[in-house]
């Protein structure tokens, strides 16, 4: 027998002092150094890519 299971509501993220604050702050910065990560792979794969084009066979 299946049970429909109900979704639970989520609740949007707060800041109510400081310290909820500070913990946002951080998550934001990790996911910030990834993007730059991510930036620098896709740039150095694009270089890599144009010069993989010029070449002639």
């Amino acid at each position: 027998m299946d049970q429909v299971k109900e979704a639970s509501e989520k609740k949007p993220f707060v800041i109510e002092d400081d310290n909820t604050a500070n913990w946002a702050f951080r998550k934001l910065a990790e996911v910030k150094q990834k993007l730059d990560i991510k930036d620098q792979q896709k740039a150095a794969f694009d270089k890599q890519t144009q010069e993989w084009y010029e070449t002639d066979y």
